[in-house]
């Protein structure tokens, strides 16, 4: 019966010869997972064998575990036996039993039923120590040990923060009230912000901001985070002296994780009294605990990020649970909604359009508004429908031309005396933001089509004028995954200057290795930047198209959206969320209830 079944699972989740991308293909490591846990446990029953083979496409897609009360809703499960199709959540929670079940709690089984959703027992600890490490009561015993509201911070915060930093100020008043803090909100709500003036209030209230810890998921993100605090700080004529900076590191520096060794080895907890993660939404859920559980019980910790932007490239969606429970009360979180990022050159009118469609496209069920926004046309929004019958660069022509205007001015300022200001300006003009790499009106296309038209014979590393984009961190050159700049003429011949440092020693060219031209950028990758003008460039028919991915791509800008995409693909991303399918938001609340329990029993 085993063999038979996984034999039927195998032929319904295979690819077929079309190799259509419409396809639900269960990939072959996969497969041997199931065979490997047929083999191990003897009574597995059929439901049980479709039903992680439907957890392990959740898996595959960003999730951690099988919901019982939306299985029908998993993409792939048109593909069961008419049967098991018919099977409602209490059929599921009958059907889920056997051998290969634990309790969760230490039994050393692979599959658990918990929260009234099917997990793999490691994405199950997983959550729940995350949600236990996050609601733990901070460990005041040690008064050295531990962060505590200073006597005069009311009178500190008087003097920072001004009377326009209303919410601002409330995070600094309130974050002290419990262990861990969310700081949540779009981009260019103030969130960087609000953490520089933190950072310059614990300073003036005497505490030393060497017991500060800043973290990143990635190495750009981190940069941007230094970059965005000291950008803030300066605007707020409140900088802090060389001898006290804080210095943002990536989750994985601060924890001392490699590819070869992805777990902390060290037992011993972080020397750290307060932990600042920035990007939270990129953080996946195992990297999110392992950073919790090298942090001493008298650590605090804020999570900073926006719930709307794409979620991480692995497992788990954290961010927007920990919204989720801070609604239910079971986490203290602020969100920040008045965005500031837009250029305020911008007419009063324009910038209301652009907000508007921000809103829009982050908020609505129905893109009927947000297309009828676009067809009646946007000065700050501009929408070309995408014909894939017509040609294709006559189609994009206006957003073709900004690019080209970029190139052309890159490669002027590369052979001229250099002007790291204006490299800036030019490297942040315009962005070309695509959903994918390959395929048309993808990375690759525009890369193309831009270097034949800005006359860039080359696209290696061997000509001046060629914008960059660092693919893979390079310790030797102070370069890390995400750093960008340009290509230019030097006396020691063609040299790389990272854009947006003023005075930078350039690196010479033949010491690149890992890099694209960058004419043109995936939406992931763009995460965290800002550009004046971008262009959203959305591949026909592109399964990445979602509303996270949209709304990403288009809040990038700070002036002018160009939209290029069949009115089909756009109405389905503003209309489609890309759904995650976690417990974290059942376990916080779980977590939440036993902590409750847990006072009311000492009180008792």
């Amino acid at each position: 019966m085993t063999e038979s079944t996984l034999h039927e699972i195998g032929n319904a989740f295979a690819r077929g010869e079309d190799f259509s991308s419409d396809r639900v293909v269960l990939p072959v490591g996969f497969e041997r997972s199931l065979e490997m846990l047929a083999k191990h446990y003897g009574d597995l029953n059929n439901a049980t064998l479709w039903a992680t083979a439907l957890l392990l496409l959740v898996i595959e897609s960003g999730g951690t575990c099988l919901p019982l009360e939306q299985v029908s809703e998993i993409r792939g499960f048109h593909l069961l036996p008419q049967k098991l199709q018919s099977f409602q959540s209490d059929d599921w929670r009958a059907a889920l039993k056997g051998s290969a079940f634990g309790t969760g709690t230490g039994d050393a089984k692979p599959l658990v039923v918990a929260f009234d959703r099917l997990y793999f027992d490691r994405f199950y600890q997983v959550e729940t120590a995350v949600a236990k490490d996050l609601l733990a009561p901070l460990d005041a015993s040690d008064a050295d040990a531990v962060l505590e509201k200073p006597d005069n911070w009311s009178a500190v915060c008087d003097e920072v923060f001004t009377e326009s930093d209303g919410l601002s100020r409330q995070v600094a008043e309130t974050f002290w009230d419990s262990r861990s803090f969310v700081l949540a909100g779009g981009p260019g709500t103030g969130k960087t912000y609000t953490i520089a003036k933190l950072l310059v209030a614990l300073h003036k209230a005497g505490i030393s901001l060497d017991d500060v810890s800043l973290c990143a998921p990635t190495g750009k993100a981190a940069l941007r985070m230094q970059d965005a605090i000291n950008t803030a700080m300066a605007a707020s004529g409140q900088l802090l002296g060389p001898t006290h900076q804080v210095h943002a590191r990536t989750i994985h520096s601060l924890l001392s994780l490699t590819p070869m060794a992805p777990r902390r080895s060290s037992v011993t907890a972080l020397n750290t009294k307060l932990v600042i993660c920035d990007e939270t939404s990129m953080v996946d859920i195992s990297l999110l605990q392992e950073l919790l559980r090298s942090l001493p019980k008298s650590a605090r910790i804020i999570l900073v990020g926006d719930p709307n932007q794409l979620q991480s490239v692995d497992v788990g969606s954290a961010m927007s649970d920990l919204l989720q429970a801070s609604e239910q009360g079971a986490i203290a979180a602020t969100v920040l909604e008045v965005v500031h990022r837009i250029d305020e050159s911008l007419e009063a009118s324009a910038r209301e359009e652009l907000l508007q469609f921000f809103a829009e496209v982050r908020s609505a069920t129905s893109a009927d508004r947000a297309m009828t926004l676009l067809e009646d046309g946007m000065a700050s929004v501009t929408f070309i429908p995408f014909d894939v019958d017509q040609p294709a660069l006559k189609q994009v022509a206006p957003a073709f031309d900004l690019a080209v205007a970029r190139g052309t001015k890159l490669r002027e300022l590369s052979s001229s005396t250099r002007d790291d200001v204006a490299i800036a300006e030019a490297l942040t003009s315009t962005m070309v933001l695509t959903a994918q790499h390959e395929g048309l009106l993808s990375r690759t296309w525009w890369v193309n089509e831009i270097a034949a038209a800005a006359h860039v014979p080359s696209l290696r590393a061997d000509r001046s004028g060629l914008p960059l984009l660092i693919t893979t961190t390079d310790r030797a050159n102070s370069l890390v995954n995400g750093d960008t700049g340009l290509l230019i003429d030097t006396e020691a011949g063609v040299s790389f200057v990272r854009g947006g440092e003023v005075g930078a020693v350039p690196l010479p060219a033949s010491s690149l290795r890992h890099f694209q031209p960058w004419w043109a950028m995936t939406i992931h990758k763009a995460q965290g930047s800002e550009f004046d003008h971008v262009v959203v460039s959305i591949t026909p028919g592109s399964r990445l198209i979602s509303k996270e991915l949209l709304y990403t791509a288009i809040t990038r800008a700070k002036r002018h959206v160009i939209i290029i995409a069949t009115r089909a693909d756009l109405r389905y991303g503003i209309e489609h969320p890309a759904r995650r399918f976690t417990g974290l938001f059942e376990a916080l609340s779980a977590a939440a209830r036993e902590a409750e329990h847990g006072s009311r029993t000492s009180i008792l």
